[in-house]
């Protein structure tokens, strides 16, 4: 038999390690070397989400890098740095516009990128 490639998921920075789909088969996670787990629609090959290990919680990012959520304590791992000066995700928002925090216990399709007006 023959295989045909129908998408290709890029996103990962290094080797992917591990595949796996979703026990109703409409999501796969891939993980690699590059410390990230990234979820995908693979009927569009849509990036859903980048989720990376914090030492007390997780955080996960959308595609557009915009949107992110995150439980436990980041303890310091995300900053930001604009003219010599660092930021917390919290403090950042007024200095990007754009930039949202979806709460933790929200579906991970919040973190894809809004259509405009909503």
């Amino acid at each position: 038999t023959t295989a045909t490639l129908l998408h290709t998921l890029k996103g990962h920075t290094d080797w992917i390690r591990a595949i796996s789909w979703s026990p109703n088969g409409t999501h796969l996670a891939t993980g690699g070397d590059d410390g990230t787990i990234r979820l995908w629609d693979p009927t569009t090959a849509t990036h859903i989400a980048t989720m990376i290990p914090l030492p007390d919680g997780s955080a996960a990012f959308g595609p557009d890098g915009m949107t992110y959520k995150f439980s436990g304590n980041p303890s310091g791992l995300f900053w930001w740095a604009i003219n010599l000066c660092t930021f917390t995700a919290e403090e950042l928002a007024p200095y990007v516009p754009g930039l949202r925090r979806a709460p933790y216990d929200s579906p991970l399709s919040d973190l894809l990128p809004r259509p405009e007006g909503r």
